[in-house]
């Protein structure tokens, strides 16, 4: 996620995943290495919505994301006490995995 802040633009990681009830679950990788929680994690009608809890100097930071997926693109906004912030963001291509090679066993199984 790119997100514009005054004066530059801070890109960070999302990870999206379903759990087997069904619900989405989020986890995000800062460049500052804060410890961040995503909470109310929902898609529905092409529209993307979470809470992001960010621990900062002993306190807790909240901000809401409403965003719009258009095919593996989304355009957003961050909400949060310092106001709002534009955010663009592309899903990233999942990791194939391994093929085995003819007649030879998938890596580690002997």
């Amino acid at each position: 996620m790119n997100i514009m802040i005054p004066a530059r633009e801070i890109v960070e990681k999302m990870t999206i995943t379903q759990n087997p009830d069904g619900n989405l679950a989020g986890k995000w990788e800062g460049m500052r290495g804060r410890e961040n929680t995503i909470s109310n994690l929902k898609f529905a009608d092409g529209k993307l919505t979470f809470t992001r809890t960010s621990k900062m100097g002993g306190n807790d930071f909240t901000m809401t994301f409403e965003g719009t997926v258009t095919g593996n693109a989304i355009k957003g906004t961050f909400n949060s006490d310092f106001g709002e912030r534009a955010v663009t963001a592309s899903r990233a291509a999942k990791p194939e995995t391994p093929k085995a090679e003819p007649n030879k066993p998938p890596a580690g199984k002997k």
